[in-house]
């Protein structure tokens, strides 16, 4: 039974997030992408950059990192970044903040590798969801579950990353 929980709350996290797409849609000003030839090229050039973010982040190389977000004010929450007294609005807001916490997970954690499972796109918002596993690499092989709702500007550069965590586990057998 556990599992198909699991199951259920993934299936409604990525249908939240998916809502909270949509939702937005109306308050984006964002262009329609008019034929299909440009909505296949957005969505190949969406889920390449989505990837492209999760390869360079397992690199812990800040420098390579800054490189997929916006010049200035990208933005990150999650559900550490929420609990943390020092950010008072709930999220990291310009590129340098940004990456600067991803190093400091880096240097936290410096066996933290990322596993993306499934990436959906929506060309008209220019947008991914990413169910991905963090796979901590702790000596109790702790791995999360997570969905991350990341948006692009017209350059495929990361404006905002909204990470969800949805379970944690063990996966030692002990």
């Amino acid at each position: 039974m556990p599992g198909a929980r699991a199951a259920i709350a993934l299936g409604l996290t990525v249908a939240l997030a998916l809502f909270f797409l949509s939702w937005e849609s109306g308050q984006s000003g964002n262009e329609s992408i008019s034929t299909e030839v440009d909505k296949m090229s957005a969505y190949e050039k969406l889920t390449e950059a989505a990837e492209t973010y999760f390869k360079v982040w397992n690199t812990h190389d800040v420098k390579e990192l800054a490189k997929c977000f916006i010049e200035k004010d990208a933005m990150l929450t999650d559900w550490d970044i929420q609990k943390d007294e020092k950010y008072k609005n709930g999220y990291v807001m310009g590129t340098d903040n940004v990456v600067a916490a991803n190093g400091g997970i880096f240097k936290n954690v410096p066996t933290i590798k990322i596993e993306p499972k499934r990436i959906l796109v929506d060309t008209k918002e220019s947008s991914a969801v990413c169910e991905i596993l963090v796979h901590i690499g702790d000596q109790e092989k702790t791995v999360l579950q997570v969905v991350d709702v990341i948006d692009f500007d017209s350059d495929y550069k990361i404006k905002r990353v909204r990470a969800y965590l949805l379970s944690t586990k063990s996966t030692d057998p002990k």
